[in-house]
């Protein structure tokens, strides 16, 4: 036994101790002499702060898996068991055992006993630590304590609690009379359990600034798990996938009869003793239909109480999975024999696997532009790093047989979207055959790439990363075929590089750059004797070194930690696994003392403090305001796929819709950059700073936060920034307005100009300047935040008459209590409230921002910049039909006030019109009903 062993045995029975403790502490009913010491207070934090470092330690452990990697200290492990040892009385062995508690005697009568862990403990630590070792003796003679038990710590029951202290005597406290007393005494007992967390986490779950060296370079030994444990699935999936069936006979010629499609997901789930898979099937019957199965793969035989709760599969999958109808469906193998667990109700997700598509199926082929085009940048990078996970686990396994070819990856139907796939979670289809060996592609002596699979990997990477199709050489000859596509790869690469210099591409970030390459160019290790990499292994390692880990850094550093987290952080599994082990705050320890809510707060459960007001108040938002919000994207999402799938894809660079926002400019942190910025990048101006400046600024997040949420709205507009002020717009502000719409329309010749603000009065020269062009351009205004109370009611520019007023509403089309009343042709009323959009990265230490850097905000400013990307998502798609004239119409404030009211597709809520333009653009109605109804309103 090791010394990671020993402490994973022994760890759990610890943390259940320190527990125990502190419920002690917090209970009513403790120990009346022990609430009066001097140090009761600190007592109870002290044993919550060691609580938390000890379940740390657990996971980190668990993580491990005995890895003992570079960079391990043998004095800080020791130190550790030193102080786990102190714990513990200082008797004979023979006293010991008594000391330690009778497992036995707690145990309910009747219930099975576990299967005993396999552990041998060597002389040296049973001399060095007698306390722990019989303790993990004790502990593993029950089959508790491991790897596994240390990673399901998080959260401990009550039953789990006292099932590891009844190991331990109730003499057996987590800290000693004397440490109770003093706080000195405590500290040198909790320094050695904190030093050890720390080292230990940062030894195993370093950052990704540190993975660059040697002794992160390792494959984690989760990866080899993973790979036996997927070729135990194939193997058993392959041998009880057995029928006779009508529609398997007529299928019998077809290659369909045997596949299934695996699922590989960038950040799968995965325990220590066990990995799940996602599995779809195709069902026997005349229509073809897929049904999907989670695959549980354990490293022992699963014992089940009765067969109600399992049933044993001998070779009728089959069968049992059209008697499954709708229900889920489990299978766990274990032992050589595979199971079904009871299905615990039904799986309304299986609808998203009937119409997949494949990779291919969203390339372009250079004619048009290709759907993948549209998907962020941060989903195609997830794309590609779980194919290269894929690629490093599976490397000459029975999954992965066939070259990498984009028409044999498949995405699933997104949840909630009609016309969009799940790039997150691709799928490899795979023929359930008996295992042959070596059946992988191989290379011969005259093929001028030796790697297959890497070599087809590298070319699905640069068809993601250009959106288009690779053109595959049709040389009858398959040596010469495999050549020049290496050369056209090559040649390709090269052009991809030259993009990046000149500042195009912005997906190709440097990570993914550097796995292209790796892929393309095999450099094997300075000291191989043949410059080739001869054992698999050294293949698998080549892919996590060169391949996987330039993507997962890339991902970590730009997204972290929300889209990925680097192997050194995570078990990986390419399936869907189960993640426990986290960085940091992993455990939330229980609260010393019972309190209620603090006297000054008077935030309200559902609330939550944000940036909500035009003007940049902080207010409180309900949380039920975001929820609506987001339930009001779903429906526009739903708009968007079909209007892509009504038009050409991305339009061409002359038919874009342009847009002007006049506002308080524009500053966008790396990340949103990536998310946000892509294709037509947004332009930027001021006339605040120097004359012309073009770098971004923006000293209150106002504009940055309309600009972004334009681009979420309406894809493929160009968006202008136009800085004019630099916190509120006041009267000074007027000339600068003034320059920037005459600049906006002459030059820039936008079709929509967005004025996201308010004043008192009218202005001549804005008035002059806003009337002459109202010919060709659109001028959307915000209503005003005052509600009921302004005299006037509404704001000016919005009660101009050549500009479209427009006020806000939540999610569910109820009028926001601060919008004004309705007047004629003032009544466009569109979402408004909780919406989350992007936020300046100077500005985020002073809000509330989610995870990805996101603020939620309010205001008739939001709904305006919202109604700004329904009118150019319907004029994007009139482009396509409308006349010169027609054209020119449609840029007239009345005939756009008649498309977003068109009762066909808004709703009289108070007197406001609802728009629901997802209405208009609805899969039922054909191509010519939509072009009929948006012409009705040219009158």
């Amino acid at each position: 036994m090791s010394h990671l062993e020993l402490i994973s045995n022994v760890i759990p029975a610890f943390v259940a101790l320190a527990r125990d403790y502190c419920n002690l502490l917090e209970s009513e009913e403790h120990d009346q002499d022990l609430t009066r010491r001097e140090h009761e207070g600190d007592l109870a934090f002290d044993a919550n702060i060691c609580y938390q470092d000890l379940a740390l330690i657990a996971q980190t452990i668990a993580f491990s898996l005995g890895e003992w990697r570079q960079g391990l200290d043998d004095k800080a492990i020791i130190n550790l068991m030193k102080a786990l040892e102190s714990r513990l009385p200082k008797l004979p062995a023979q006293s010991l055992s008594l000391w330690l508690g009778k497992f036995h005697d707690t145990l309910k009568a009747g219930s099975p006993k576990p299967e005993p862990n396999e552990t041998s403990v060597d002389g040296h630590l049973s001399a060095q630590f007698p306390r722990l070792t019989a303790l993990a003796s004790k502990l593993s003679a029950e089959g508790l304590g491991g790897y596994g038990e240390c990673e399901r710590l998080v959260g401990l029951s009550s039953e789990d609690i006292q099932l590891y202290r009844s190991f331990l005597s109730r003499k057996i406290r987590l800290f000693r009379e004397s440490e109770e007393r003093s706080q000195n005494e405590r500290n040198k007992f909790l320094h050695r359990i904190k030093d050890a967390r720390a080292f230990l986490v940062d030894v195993y779950c370093r950052c990704p600034s540190r993975l660059a060296d040697e002794a992160g370079s390792h494959i984690s030994p989760s990866s080899s798990f993973i790979r036996t444990a997927a070729e135990t699935a194939y193997c058993l999936l392959g041998r009880n996938w057995k029928c006779s069936c009508s529609q398997r006979v007529r299928q019998a010629g077809l290659s369909l009869s045997r596949e299934v499609r695996l699922g590989l997901s960038h950040n799968s789930q995965a325990q220590a003793e066990s990995a799940l898979f996602e599995v779809i099937f195709p069902l026997c019957q005349d229509d073809q239909e897929w049904k999907p199965a989670k695959v549980e793969v354990r490293t022992s035989s699963p014992r089940y109480k009765s067969g109600m709760e399992a049933e044993c599969v001998a070779h009728d999958i089959c069968l049992r999975l059209k008697e499954s109808g709708k229900g889920q469906v489990h299978f766990v193998a274990g032992g050589d024999q595979l199971w079904q667990r009871s299905p615990k109700g039904s799986d309304s997700s299986q609808i998203l696997y009937q119409h997949m598509k494949t990779l291919d199926h969203l390339l372009g082929d250079g004619t048009a532009s290709p759907d993948i085009a549209r998907y962020y940048p941060k989903e195609r990078l997830l794309l590609c790093y779980a194919l290269c996970k894929t690629c490093m686990d599976f490397y000459q396994g029975a999954w992965l047989r066939r070259l990498w070819r984009s028409d044999h990856i498949y995405l699933r139907q997104m949840a909630g979207h009609i016309f969009r796939w799940d790039l997150e979670m691709p799928f490899l289809p795979a023929d359930l055959t008996e295992l042959e060996p070596n059946s992988t592609p191989k290379a011969t002596f005259y093929h001028y790439h030796k790697y297959p699979i890497i070599l087809g990997l590298g070319i699905v990477l640069l068809e993601i990363a250009t959106s288009t199709r690779f053109p595959t050489s049709q040389n009858p000859d398959q040596r010469k075929r495999y050549n020049e596509d290496f050369d056209k790869a090559k040649d390709l690469f090269e052009e991809l590089k030259f993009s990046k210099r000149r500042g195009g591409a912005k997906l190709l970030m440097s990570g993914l750059i550097d796995a292209i390459r790796a892929c393309l160019e095999i450099e094997p290790p300075s000291d191989s004797p043949t410059n080739q990499l001869a054992e698999d292994e050294q293949v698998r390692q080549y892919v996590w070194t060169r391949i996987v880990r330039p993507l997962e850094e890339t991902l970590a550093n730009v997204w972290q930690p929300k889209a990925i987290k680097p192997q050194a952080h995570q078990k990986e599994v390419s399936g869907r696994r189960m993640v426990t082990i986290q960085t940091t705050h992993m455990v939330q320890p229980p609260p010393p003392t019972k309190v209620g809510p603090s006297p000054s707060s008077n935030v309200t459960p559902g609330q939550n403090e944000t940036v909500v007001s035009d003007e940049g108040e902080r207010r409180r938002v309900d949380e039920q305001k975001v929820k609506l919000a987001e339930t009001w994207f779903k429906y526009h999402g739903n708009a968007l796929n079909y209007i892509k799938e009504l038009g050409n894809g991305s339009a061409a660079e002359n038919k874009r819709i342009k847009i002007a926002i006049l506002d308080s400019g524009l500053k966008l942190s790396e990340d949103h950059q990536i998310r946000y910025n892509y294709t037509p990048e947004m332009k930027y101006c001021s006339w605040v700073d120097e004359p012309g400046s073009t770098e971004p600024k923006d000293g209150v997040g106002h504009g940055t936060h309309l600009a972004v949420l334009l681009r979420k709205i309406a894809q493929e507009a160009e968006v202008h920034v136009a800085r004019v002020y630099r916190k509120r717009p006041g009267e000074k502000s007027i000339p600068l307005i003034t320059k920037a719409i005459e600049h906006a329309a002459d030059v820039w010749q936008v079709d929509i100009v967005v004025m996201a603000f308010g004043f008192d009065r009218e202005f001549q020269t804005l008035k002059d300047a806003i009337r002459s062009r109202t010919d060709r351009v659109l001028f959307f205004a915000a209503a005003s935040n005052d509600g009921k109370n302004r005299t006037d009611q509404i704001a000016w520019p919005a009660r101009h008459p050549d500009v479209i007023c427009v006020h806000s509403a939540d999610g569910h089309g109820n009028p926001s209590t601060f919008s004004p009343d309705h007047k004629d042709n003032m009544r466009i009323m569109t979402l408004g409230e909780g919406i989350r959009s992007a936020w300046p990265p100077g500005l985020l230490a002073n809000s509330n921002a989610d995870k990805k850097g996101e603020v939620a905000m309010s205001g008739t400013s939001c709904a305006t910049a919202v109604a700004v990307g329904i009118a150019a998502l319907i004029l994007g798609h009139a482009r396509e039909f409308a006349t010169e004239d027609e054209w020119k119409t449609l840029h007239t404030p009345d005939c756009m006030r008649r498309i977003l009211g068109h009762k066909t597709w808004s709703k009289d809520v108070s007197g406001y019109l609802w728009v629901m333009h997802w209405n208009l653009f609805e899969e039922k109605w054909s191509r010519e009903w939509i072009r009929d109804s948006i012409r009705s309103c040219f009158r």
